[in-house]
């Protein structure tokens, strides 16, 4: 899976997407327009101009109220 989207002076690229019925996990890779790097040769010298991350969505949470304590603490011991 490779989803490219353009964010102004940003490339996203989603790399991967798993989802189960408490959290999404994506992986990103964010690249920066190298015109905007051009004032900073040491950033694209050392590999900045690209990050991967991962994000952790909770998604496991009520319209109206308060998620339960247990599910969210659950998914904060899977995410570290």
């Amino acid at each position: 899976m490779h989803i490219v989207t353009k964010f102004g002076n940003f490339t996203i690229v989603l790399l991967e997407e798993d989802e189960n019925e408490v959290f999404i996990r994506r992986k990103l890779t964010i690249r920066a327009d190298p015109k905007i790097l051009a004032n900073s040769p040491n950033r694209i010298e050392k590999g900045m101009d690209k990050r991967t991350i991962t994000q952790w969505h909770y998604i496991n949470w009520p319209d109206h109220e308060s998620t339960h304590p247990i599910e969210l603490m659950k998914f904060v011991l899977h995410v570290r």
